[in-house]
């Protein structure tokens, strides 16, 4: 996923749209140990409103911004998604993703 939007877009803008999609479609398991079940699907509910109707991240910004403030605040990291792109973003450096 990411090698298909860095054709696109930016790879900074592509790792965090892919972030935000997979953190969306799947409750973070490291927020779920971490704060129980409840948590993690609200903030998968949460990053689905952030992304819902967006084309492009830049149509988006703000929401975003707004999103990584609230999970700062409130002390709330999906690291498991993390850790999943940053794997992601490994397997497209190999085949050949250039930055």
């Amino acid at each position: 996923m990411i090698i298909k939007k860095a054709d696109t877009m930016s790879i900074n803008d592509a790792i965090v749209c892919t972030f935000l999609r997979m953190l969306a479609e799947t409750p973070d398991t490291f927020i779920r140990t971490k704060f129980g079940r409840d948590k993690s699907i609200e903030i998968s509910n949460r990053a689905s409103d952030v992304i819902r109707g967006s084309k492009d991240l830049s149509s988006i910004k703000s929401k975003v911004h707004e999103f990584d403030e609230r999970l700062i605040l409130e002390k709330v990291n999906p690291g498991s998604t993390a850790d999943i792109i940053i794997g992601g973003l490994f397997v497209a450096l190999v085949k050949g993703l250039r930055v």
